[in-house]
């Protein structure tokens, strides 16, 4: 089990547990966290700085989620232009566990019109996303290597956590691109050690730096590896003041506070330490070096 999947328990905690079951996923997962370890050397550390003008500008998703709000800058930091630039001007771009695909409209917008091709693979027709879309296929994500020859970047967001079997995802994108040596990239965004406060029972896990390591253990040395802290503490207390304790009392959350969620996140961009990150992001080019992957 542990060869396939980081994970300690066979249940996830997105379904309907019992008591005890919830009692165990937590406990668990509070372990996991307890006995962390350093972080893998091939790993480069790296802290994510919010420009605050794109607190202002991030409007594309009407989400109550202030983690996911965060997530989205990362997005919009990307330099898209270099990247594609790389790439010879030809990128493709996979999405696994694209949910109702709505990631693709927001990279059209954010990515500063550079030109893609997008292909989105989940494991449920949400929506229908498969009628409406011609470029969703409906799959699992242990199948992700059959889509890695026609695409030259992967990325995911919120959803490594929900794969039970994350490390052969990675084992299946590893042994492919070892053997290719083609330019490829990666960016995966999914819950720190801090969500199992925040955002309580979700997925099969919440990842720590030990965990981390292992999904990159598979790839040869022509692949260089870079972990962004996003959000910390600050960020982290007012996702609990706000949703968690919310969603505890089974209280509906219609809005949040905007002005107390940018002073968090203005306070969290102060912050110099790799402490208490509310997402991680986890970047890994192949064959491949780019200076500067986040616009300045």
């Amino acid at each position: 089990m542990r060869n396939f999947s980081n994970k300690f328990r066979n249940f996830s905690g997105d379904k309907k547990l019992s008591l005890i079951k919830k009692i165990i996923w937590f406990v668990i997962s509070f372990i996991n966290i307890k006995f962390n370890s350093n972080i893998s050397k091939r790993i480069y550390l790296k802290k994510f700085y919010i420009n605050k003008k794109l607190i202002n500008k991030n409007d594309f998703f009407k989400t109550k989620s202030p983690v996911r709000l965060v997530c989205n800058t990362f997005w919009q930091s990307i330099n898209w232009k270099e990247i594609n630039e790389h790439l010879k001007n030809d990128l493709k771009i996979l999405e696994v566990g694209c949910g109702t695909g709505r990631y693709f409209e927001f990279l059209k917008k954010v990515s500063n019109s550079t030109k893609f091709n997008y292909t989105g693979i989940d494991i449920n027709n949400i929506n229908n996303i498969k009628k409406k879309n011609k470029f969703f296929y409906l799959d699992n994500a242990n199948n992700v290597n059959l889509y890695l020859e026609k695409v030259n970047f992967l990325f995911t967001q919120s959803a490594i956590e929900h794969f039970e079997n994350d490390l052969t995802f990675f084992k299946k994108i590893s042994k492919y691109l070892n053997k290719k040596k083609k330019k490829f990239i990666q960016v995966h965004l999914f819950p720190s050690e801090s969500c199992l406060y925040t955002y309580l029972f979700h997925g099969y896990r919440h990842y720590n730096y030990k965990m981390i390591s292992k999904l990159t253990e598979s790839f040869d040395d022509n692949h260089n590896f870079y972990l962004f802290h996003i959000g910390s503490k600050h960020t982290n207390k007012f996702t609990f003041q706000q949703i968690t304790l919310n969603r505890v009392f089974k209280k509906k959350v219609n809005t949040i506070d905007i002005k107390k969620l940018k002073k968090s996140i203005q306070m969290d961009n102060e912050i110099e330490t790799f402490n208490n990150a509310s997402f991680y992001g986890l970047v890994i080019l192949s064959n491949l070096e780019i200076k500067n992957f986040l616009k300045r």
